[in-house]
């Protein structure tokens, strides 16, 4: 899933997630970096449910330390799962 996509599946706003790629709020969350600029990001839907969740919670006012260490709680929950979970 690109980054464009995410957003229009969620409803995050593109500056609110590129603020939590920018902070690392979701560690490990490129699986590919394009090499010329301008070229969309990429995330499996795990990736990208982290990203939207990280996104929700910091909307709804949860402070970013609090955010980091439940996206880290979730990240050791959901350790060796790789797209099990679809998006929606």
């Amino acid at each position: 899933m690109i980054l464009g996509e995410l957003v229009n599946r969620t409803g995050i706003s593109t500056r609110m997630a590129k603020y939590i790629l920018d902070h690392a709020i979701v560690p490990d969350t490129i699986n590919k970096v394009a090499a010329a600029r301008g070229e969309p990001r990429e995330f499996d839907e795990l990736t990208a449910l982290k990203i939207a969740l990280a996104a929700k919670l910091l909307d709804a006012g949860v402070k970013r330390k609090l955010v980091v260490k439940l996206i880290q709680q979730l990240n050791t929950k959901l350790k060796g799962r790789k797209n099990e979970t679809p998006f929606e």
